[in-house]
Formats: structure tokens, C-alpha cells, sequence
């Protein structure tokens, strides 16, 4: 079995010398070093316990065989077992270290992929942000549109409800107009009713002869004024009854311009209200989304 250098014994066992010193021992007793055998054994990471085995078969363990080799202590076929542990240790941590340095680099390819893959969908989720942000704003200058056509109809119907008040004013003043003319019509009769009466008392004997056709005329008059009077009662109630009817036409159009406006009102609050909300939920999607996270490459010496 191989001898512990002096070398080595002297050095006190830290750190890494400490895993050097667990994996000769190992070498000592036939068994082969692994990072897990000198983890298990002496504790401490796989990183130093990896530099341990890679300062071994890469430089001590080939300064020991040669200073054994010089020294002719050991027989020649054991020299040769242990360069044929040495070649096999260092082709098989050539071999992992190439595996290892293979895999680093497919996990950065993958990650590389990933990032590309994150970043493009990020761009797709900015590309439809900004086309919803586009259609909000198109949504509300057409909500805008409409409550200036809205606003264009009110004002149409205001002008034709003053219309409508207008001609109710007239109507009014009409009404107001006959009703004084029957006035002045009933006075004027009174007082040809009079006349005709101071006029028959002052002439009563004049006219004895005449009495038949004084009747008879004044029975006329009475005829006429009284188709007068029918006349204009009737003018009077028909003006009347255009009037109700025109007043309560424009009533009642007035009530559904109201309530046709008080809908559109609240359908458009609604639907502001609704934009509001949507865009609000988008921009706190936008600003809530987690950021995807970057794993830093492992820098760590290959096996």
C-alpha cells in the first residue's frame, strides 16, 4: 500500500487539503475517491471537494508517482496499477468534465430560449395592451360622437318646444283677443238693444203701423246675432280645442325627449363607466405581471 508523503503529513488538514488529504487516504486504502465519498467524509461543499479531486489527479497524484517511481520503493508492476488508476481517473474526469461543460451549455441554450421565448411574449402581451388602449380610445371619441349628435338633437328639440310655447302664447292671446271682440260685441248689442228700446218708447206711436216689420226685423237681428254668437262660440271652441290639442302634443313630446334623453344619459355614464373599468383592469395587469427571473449561469470548474 502506498506511503502518506512527509509532505502532506506535515500541512495541517483545512479547507481543501483537508479533502486532498481524505482522498489520498482513500487512494491508500483501494478505494476511489468521489465528490460524494469526501463530502460524506470530511463535510464542506461539492466545490471544494470537485478542486480537490481535480488538484489530484491532475497534479499531486502524478508528482507522487514519479517521485515513487524515482524512488524504485515500489514494484514495477504496482507503479504500473497506479498509472492505470491515474489515466483511467483523469480520462473518466476528462470525459465528466466535457459531459458537465456539454450540459452547462445545453442549460444556457435552454435558457437562452426561454429568455427569447419570454421576451417575444411580452412583446405579443405590449403589442395587445397597446391595440385595447386603441380600441378604448376609439370606443370613447365614438361615445363622444354620439353625445355631441345626442346634444345636437336636445338642442333641436328645445328650439322646437319654444316653438311649441310660442304658438300656445299666440293661442293664448288669440283666445284672449275673441273673447274681449265678444265683449265689445255683447256691450255694442246692449246698447243697440237700448237704443231700439228709447227709440220704440220715443216712437211707439210713429211706429204702431210699422210693428210687424220692426218685429220682424228685430226677430232678423236676433236671428243673425244669435248665428253670430253660434259662430263665434263655435271659432272660439275650435281654436280652443287646437290649442289643448297642440299643447298636449308638445306635452307629451317634450316627456319623451326627456326620457329619451335621461336614457341616453345613463347609457352613456354606463358605458363610460364600463371603458373606465376596462382600461383601469388593464393597466393594473400590465403593471402586475411578474417579471420573469433570470438564473445566473453556474460559473462553477467543470469535473
Amino acid at each position: 500500500m502506498m506511503e502518506e508523503p512527509a509532505n502532506v503529513r506535515v500541512v495541517p488538514a483545512i479547507g481543501m487539503e483537508r479533502h486532498l488529504h481524505a482522498a489520498l487516504a482513500m487512494l491508500q486504502r483501494g478505494v476511489r475517491p468521489t465528490v460524494d465519498a469526501l463530502v460524506a467524509e470530511c463535510g464542506g461543499s461539492r466545490t471544494t471537494a470537485q478542486k480537490a479531486l481535480e488538484e489530484l489527479w491532475t497534479q499531486r497524484l502524478p508528482l507522487l508517482l514519479a517521485q515513487r517511481q524515482t524512488e524504485s520503493d515500489l514494484p514495477a508492476s504496482v507503479i504500473e496499477g497506479m498509472m492505470g488508476i491515474w489515466r483511467e481517473a483523469a480520462t473518466a474526469a476528462e470525459a465528466k468534465a466535457t459531459a458537465a461543460y456539454a450540459e452547462a451549455m445545453r442549460q444556457v441554450e435552454a435558457e437562452r430560449a426561454e429568455m427569447r421565448a419570454t421576451l417575444a411574449a411580452i412583446e405579443a402581451e405590449r403589442a395587445r395592451h397597446t391595440e385595447a388602449m386603441q380600441q378604448a380610445q376609439t370606443r370613447i371619441s365614438e361615445q363622444e360622437a354620439l353625445i355631441a349628435q345626442q346634444r345636437e338633437a336636445l338642442e333641436a328639440l328645445d328650439a322646437r318646444l319654444k316653438e311649441q310655447v310660442t304658438l300656445w302664447e299666440r293661442a293664448i292671446a288669440a283666445r284672449d283677443e275673441a273673447n274681449r271682440q265678444l265683449a265689445d260685441a255683447r256691450i255694442a248689442l246692449t246698447k243697440q238693444e237700448q237704443a231700439a228700446q228709447e227709440a220704440a218708447r220715443a216712437h211707439a206711436e210713429a211706429i204702431a203701423t210699422l210693428k210687424a216689420e220692426a218685429q220682424a226685423e228685430r226677430e232678423a237681428q236676433r236671428k243673425a246675432h244669435a248665428e253670430a254668437m253660434d259662430a263665434l262660440k263655435a271659432a272660439y271652441l275650435d281654436a280652443e280645442t287646437r290649442l289643448r290639442v297642440d299643447l298636449d302634443a308638445a306635452r307629451t313630446e317634450a316627456a319623451k325627449a326627456a326620457k329619451a334623453l335621461d336614457a341616453a344619459r345613463r347609457e352613456h355614464q354606463q358605458t363610460i363607466e364600463a371603458l373606465r373599468q376596462e382600461i383601469a383592469a388593464l393597466r393594473k395587469q400590465a403593471v402586475l405581471r411578474p417579471r420573469q427571473r433570470r438564473h445566473p449561469i453556474s460559473k462553477r470548474k467543470p469535473l
